[in-house]
């Protein structure tokens, strides 16, 4: 389509921030990974730190969303706590833990469902019970 994405992927340890300060000053977003298990870290703070100090958007991405121990609601309870009303979820899960199979994309006013050897996901409408409530 006429467009480039360069994706500079840099470890998240605190021991690395050098690599992750050089990366942002050439990119124009900021991509930091939430682990489903156990939500904002330390790490976190340090790194969206840096991500304020330049000016940069950040994109929150919330990953194992299929792990019985996450609690997105819980994630983006602390999210928003920590990082303020901008925090805006662009899709979310219907369920997650074992049962996670599918999400709400809200920008395309969707659900996206996957069968269970994943591929092109099955795109519907939302029903009554996948609407957002208190999110």
């Amino acid at each position: 389509m006429g467009k480039k994405l360069n994706i500079i992927d840099c470890p998240g340890s605190d021991d690395f921030v050098g690599a992750a300060m050089t990366a942002l000053n050439v990119t124009d977003t900021a991509v930091l990974l939430i682990n489903g298990q156990f939500g904002p870290e330390v790490g976190t703070q340090n790194h969206f730190r840096y991500t304020e100090k330049l000016a940069k958007p950040v994109i929150f991405l919330v990953n194992q969303l299929d792990s019985d121990n996450c609690d997105y609601d819980k994630i983006l309870e602390d999210l928003t706590a920590n990082y303020g009303t901008k925090v805006v979820p662009v899709q979310y899960p219907v369920k997650t833990g074992a049962d996670f199979n599918s999400l709400i994309d809200v920008i395309l006013m969707k659900k996206l469902t996957w069968g269970p050897d994943g591929g092109e996901p099955t795109i519907e409408d939302i029903g009554a019970g996948d609407a957002p409530h208190a999110r």
